[in-house]
């Protein structure tokens, strides 16, 4: 007989394409459930996908784990017709996205979503960790639902926008720092409704560029693999959206943020300013920070060590 729990979160991994990682029999599921779950969420032009080395590890140490992909990535993605052109037509730079529609309530309502999904199944409130743009996903949801069912947020090298600011706003102005993924870029944002690169570039060099951004500390075999899992498009509007956060709702969850010390994407001196605005606006609810020597993707480049952050906050 299939547990309940387990049977309603495999109902759950059906309906919203979720990488699960949870134990399957009776005897596990009576010890996972005194266990916190754990929620993970990607970051732009990845899936749940990601989570892939570290996920098992989190499982393994008894909780129950589930990562989700995002309106318009991964299972739910959706690509330009010119996408399946080579060598890519003009078109590229200017079709507009199918994702365009995509806002930063579908973000942080499919975060939510997976939440109360947990909730209903009989969990305790999880620790819902966020990915580079996932950053902005979570904080977003967290405002909507509150301490009493998130237990603790963590960042991992993600964005985590002051209150009433976008996360494309820290990528621009004087005081940006550089960002080594803007280059890369192959069309107009406000003119395709997206931001889009060409992950399945024939230009070894554009690609070698992209794999350095994301991956410059993963061994050649899984960068390879990564970059053929890319999407090209994310839509424009989660990104451009303020996001709104208060002190009785996202500023009363714990949260920790993990900072990437080589990082390519999010300069450590913008997670550090976004660190500091965090702890200025609830300096009773301070940052937890852990810092590994990673690049932008330590799931991959360090999956062991960020298992262990994750089983410390947890």
């Amino acid at each position: 007989m299939i547990p309940r729990r387990s049977l309603l979160t495999s109902s759950i991994s059906a309906a919203s394409g979720m990488l699960v990682a949870a134990c399957a029999s009776t005897q596990a599921d009576s010890r996972t459930t005194a266990k916190r779950p754990v929620l993970l969420v990607h970051g732009a032009w990845h899936g749940a996908w990601c989570w892939g080395k570290v996920a098992p590890m989190l499982a393994a140490a008894g909780h129950p784990v589930v990562a989700i992909d995002l309106p318009g990535h991964g299972l739910n993605a959706l690509f330009p017709v010119a996408y399946d052109v080579q060598p890519r037509p003009g078109a590229f730079a200017t079709e507009r996205s199918p994702l365009a529609a995509i806002t930063l309530a579908d973000y942080a309502n499919a975060v939510a979503a997976a939440v109360e999904s947990l909730l209903a199944a009989g969990f305790p409130a999880p620790m819902v960790v966020g990915h580079s743009m996932g950053g902005g996903a979570i904080q977003a949801a967290a405002e909507l639902l509150g301490p009493a069912k998130i237990a603790r947020l963590v960042y991992v090298a993600a964005f985590m926008p002051k209150d009433g600011t976008s996360m494309l706003s820290y990528t621009r102005g004087a005081e940006a720092p550089p960002s080594q993924l803007v280059p890369l870029l192959r069309a107009d944002p406000q003119a395709i409704g997206a931001l889009r690169f060409d992950p399945g570039s024939l230009d070894s060099q554009y690609r070698a560029a992209m794999a350095d951004v994301f991956y410059g500390k993963v061994d050649l075999a899984t960068r390879r693999a990564a970059l053929n899992l890319l999407t090209c498009d994310i839509p424009a509007a989660p990104m451009a959206t303020p996001v709104a956060v208060s002190n009785q709702r996202w500023g009363s969850i714990p949260r920790t943020y993990v900072r990437a010390a080589q990082d390519k994407a999010i300069p450590p001196v913008l997670q550090d300013r976004m660190i500091a605005q965090a702890d200025a606006m609830t300096p009773s609810n301070r940052t937890q920070v852990v810092q590994l020597d990673s690049d932008h993707s330590p799931f991959f480049s360090m999956p062991d060590p960020l298992a262990r952050v994750l089983l410390s906050a947890v």
